[in-house]
């Protein structure tokens, strides 16, 4: 188990962490496509503009330049897709890249655009860890319409996914060791990601 007051995340431009997480194993199905291939058209449903804080500004404007997209542009087009989720009260926020690709942005967390700076695989654009005493860490991911279930196993029990508007969110204690994965497509498919959370 990793030590309390570490934080770690893995697939994140933002890192707040040290700490090593490992992909231990990926197994998919049927030659699933890595990456939102699928679409992701509950992002533009369900979100709200916003007049994002400096502190948001500068997060927005760093992921933005990192994937090659206008600063400027890419604050004005932010939009909050979730809000006030579980014991952390997360905002989850995004905005579209220079070539339509969804930027996802966690203040004070993560930041990522798919497939320049998040973790792609079939179905799934996502990011796992961070945590500390004080804080859980969390998952979350960016599906694409055809998934219609995403089950999460944290060293062997059940955790609640909540997947609303393309974005799958769940949270879990910070001193967790494995997590397992698993994206299900409406046609069955499905592929799972096995990660060592402690490194």
């Amino acid at each position: 188990m990793k030590s309390a007051g570490v934080k770690a995340v893995i697939g994140a431009v933002l890192v707040i962490a040290s700490a090593l997480v490992s992909v231990a194993a990926v197994q998919a199905t049927g030659g699933l496509p890595a990456g939102l291939s699928g679409g992701t058209s509950g992002l533009e449903k369900a979100s709200e503009a916003v007049d994002p804080s400096a502190k948001l500004t500068r997060q927005v404007e760093f992921l933005a330049s990192f994937s090659g997209t206008d600063p400027t542009a890419a604050v004005r087009g932010l939009r909050r897709v979730r809000h006030e989720l579980r014991d952390a009260e997360t905002d989850i926020y995004m905005f579209r890249s220079d070539r339509g690709r969804p930027c996802v942005v966690v203040p004070d967390w993560v930041s990522f655009c798919e497939p320049d700076s998040g973790t792609s695989t079939p179905g799934l654009d996502w990011n796992i860890g961070g945590g500390d005493a004080q804080t859980p860490s969390r998952f979350i991911a960016v599906y694409s319409d055809d998934v219609a279930q995403i089950i999460l196993k944290i060293d062997g029990s059940n955790v609640r996914v909540s997947m609303a508007e393309n974005i799958a969110y769940a949270e879990f204690p910070a001193d967790s060791d494995k997590a397992v994965f698993t994206a299900i497509r409406e046609d069955g498919r499905e592929n799972s990601v096995r990660l060592n959370l402690a490194g």
